[in-house]
This record gives structure tokens, sequence and C-alpha cells, in this order.
């Protein structure tokens, strides 16, 4: 996209290179939008994701909120957005910065993970390493964890759809796969996506207006992050909504 915009350039009308930069980011720039205190105390921990990946999700986003706080008055906001277990155990607990929680958090998780596998242990059961298990791969994560949903799930009712359903699917029960299945087709998110929000089960937050069709034609854009980093189809979070 970047080589078919300059090779339209008409000939002689750029002298500088900052006034090539200029016009690429006028073209083709869009920077990320800022994150409010509302957001921030938004986020939590997701599943399957430890506390330390949490915690530095938090930071990433606090660096784009225009809002400067105190990273002590950061602490409270982020023990509530871990899971039950941790919240459970920490809550109440005071905190100088953010390090020192990770630190505390990190010791903790530790210890649970070895006393589960000393009672799997007990009963006669065998551990098979992390990387068996069903997971989501880094790559899949097209840098949504970084970002703060923009849109929020409302509804409670199945809202199904046998266009949208992956021809022959068929629901398997295991304990352990390799690769995350998912009962429709991946490439209909975006549609499923405007299929719930029309139906009045998906909100957007204050702000997010999702650009018109033509101005999306040829780019990525993610409709529940409100992110041009990844597109709706290829975002986990909302494939896990759905």
């Amino acid at each position: 996209m970047a080589f078919t915009w300059y090779s339209r350039l008409s000939p002689n009308s750029v002298d500088t290179w900052k006034d090539l930069e200029i016009l690429f980011h006028e073209e083709l720039y869009r920077a990320p939008p800022d994150v409010t205190l509302a957001d921030l105390a938004r986020i939590s921990q997701l599943p399957n994701k430890s506390t330390e990946k949490y915690i530095g999700r938090f930071r990433n986003l606090r660096t784009r909120c225009s809002t400067k706080m105190f990273e002590a008055d950061c602490v409270p906001m982020v023990v509530r957005g871990m899971s039950f277990t941790m919240r459970e155990h920490f809550e109440g607990h005071r905190f100088r910065d953010l390090f020192e929680l990770t630190n505390r958090v990190t010791s903790y998780e530790r210890l649970l993970q070895e006393k589960e596998q000393r009672r799997g242990a007990s009963k006669g059961t065998y551990y098979k390493d992390q990387l068996d298990v069903a997971v989501i791969s880094d790559s899949e994560d097209s840098g949504s964890e970084d970002e703060v949903n923009m849109a929020e799930f409302l509804g409670t009712k199945p809202l199904e759809c046998s266009a949208l359903r992956k021809p022959g699917f068929v629901k398997k029960n295991k304990t352990a796969v390799v690769q995350k299945e998912y009962s429709f087709d991946l490439t209909k998110a975006d549609d499923i996506f405007d299929a719930l929000f029309k139906d009045g089960q998906i909100a957007l937050s204050e702000g997010h207006v999702i650009p018109p069709p033509k101005e999306l034609v040829g780019k990525d854009y993610c409709k529940y992050h409100n992110s041009w980093r990844h597109s709706t189809n290829n975002c986990v979070n909302f494939r896990n909504v759905i």
C-alpha cells in the first residue's frame, strides 16, 4: 500500500524528506487511541494468562493515558482486575509500587502451581508440558492483548446463524488439543460483530465510532478494539467472546 501511494505521487511534488514524512503520515498513519482512566479501570486479567503478563499489559496501556497517576495509586486498580484467586489473596494488602506487587504475585502463583502439581502427583496424575495443552500462540494474539476492549458484549441469549457456522462442524469433548477450535467460520467474525451490534448485544464505548466501509477497504481494523493494528477477523479476544 505504501509503495502504491508513493508511486502515484506527482513528479517533483516532494522536495524534502520532511515533506515526504508529513504526506506519508497524512495518508497512512493512524495514532493509537488515547487511554482514559475509565479504560484502565476496565482492564482485567485474561483467562490462562499469568498475573505478571496482566500487570505488564496494564503498564503498557498506562503509558498512553494522558492523566498522570502515581504508581502507588495504580496498585488498587490493578489488584481489582486480577483473577479471583489472586484478588482474594491480595485484597487489602499494601504495596509501594507495581514492581513490588509483581514480585509478590509471581511468587504466590508459583506456590499455587507447585501445590496443584503435588496434589496431582499424590493422585497418580502425570502432567504434560504446557505446550501440550490447548493454548493460543503468540502469533494468534495479533497485538490485541495490549489493547482496551472498546466494545462490550451485552447479550445473554445465543444468536445462531446457520450461514455463519463452519460446514461440517461437530462439537468435540476433548480435554487437550493442539490448537483451539471454534464452532464458527473465523473469516466471518467481522460479519458476526455487525449482526450482534445490530441485534443490540454489543455496545460501543463512548467515543468509539466505527469508520465507514469505504475507509476500511484494504486496511486492517478491529471493531472490537477500535484498533488499526489488526482486523476483527483476526481478533482472538473477540473470537473468545463469540
